[in-house]
């Protein structure tokens, strides 16, 4: 006497069979099986594989007919095959693996599932693939801002100015989920480098206004190793103005709190919205700048000195970002 189980599986099936044949996709068919069968509605591989058999012409929803001992496709050399594509690329689907080794999409996510324990997570962005000589650069400054400002009056972080560059477009897109791959239990994801296409700006200097008494006097910048901020004419104009620089390794952004803090916050706040022109863009820009509370500018810089932390506990290289 077949179970519940089975008899929920041949409906499923046969529900799969009909929309298929009417060119309807697995995705739309995988839906509208779990608005009805809810927990015990067929896997979406399980899908696009009973989908595809139909497509080649099967007829029967039921399992091929067996003799004898059950044989199992979830056997020593198709793990073994199925590791071996995994090994070779981390990006592969089920269904390129189920095409490969000769097997259902079903007993392939079964074996990478059950018998491999992998799941498929986004690779983590990273800013750039550090050398050995790079993060000993980060922990040297790490060490020297730390010697210089997390033994002090809290008051001298507030000496510090910073500013950076970033792209806003007329539609921000909204966040997205990519370059995903196969890690076993309790691996890190890889790391993959972002791509930079910063368009190179000077740093524009405003604090004047704020300080009529002071000026520029007293000041430190903060500013990573862009091209602009580090020309000659540059140098010498904040060299005559006073203002310190401080040291910025290469290839940090997870140092500079623009990146760090302000942009994706921005860009969060942006995503999904459409402009007609720069000027709505720079209202809405400006409109989010002015409604960022003083604490939260304040705190990103106590921040910041748990991050010359962490570049020293992780012996220079990047660390996961801080929740803000």
């Amino acid at each position: 006497m077949a179970s519940k189980s089975t008899d929920f599986k041949i409906e499923q099936r046969a529900y799969v069979k009909i929309r298929t044949l009417l060119k309807v996709s697995p995705t739309d068919v995988h839906k509208d099986l779990e608005e009805v069968y809810k927990d015990t509605a067929l896997p979406y591989s399980t899908v696009v594989d009973w989908a595809r058999r139909f497509r080649e012409g099967r007829v029967s929803i039921e399992d091929g007919a067996r003799i004898g001992r059950p044989v199992s496709s979830t056997n020593d050399k198709n793990i073994l095959e199925v590791s071996a594509l995994l090994e070779e690329d981390p990006h592969i689907t089920l269904v390129e693996i189920a095409d490969a080794v000769g097997i259902s999409t079903g007993t392939a996510q079964a074996i990478v599932h059950d018998n491999m324990k992998f799941r498929k997570i986004c690779a983590r962005w990273v800013p750039h693939l550090l050398t050995q000589a790079q993060k000993a650069k980060r922990v040297q400054c790490a060490t020297k801002l730390l010697s210089e400002f997390d033994r002090t009056d809290s008051r001298r972080l507030f000496e510090i100015v910073t500013g950076d560059e970033t792209w806003v477009r007329y539609s921000e897109p909204l966040s997205k989920e990519a370059n995903k791959v196969w890690v076993a239990k309790g691996q890190d994801p890889p790391m993959i480098p972002r791509h930079d296409f910063r368009d190179p700006k000077r740093l524009k200097n405003s604090t004047k206004n704020r300080r009529p008494r002071t000026g520029t006097r007293g000041l430190r910048i903060l500013h990573d190793n862009a091209r602009p901020h580090k020309t000659k004419l540059v140098r010498e104009k904040l060299k005559a103005m006073k203002i310190v620089e401080l040291d910025h390794p290469p290839y940090s952004p997870d140092l500079a709190p623009c990146d760090f803090w302000l942009f994706p916050k921005l860009k969060k706040h942006l995503s999904g919205r459409k402009f007609e022109s720069r000027a709505q863009i720079g209202s809405a820009i400006f409109q989010y700048m002015k409604g960022v509370p003083t604490e939260d500018y304040k705190k990103v810089f106590f921040d910041w000195i748990k991050r010359l932390k962490l570049v020293l506990q992780h012996e220079g290289e990047y660390f996961e970002k801080l929740h803000h």
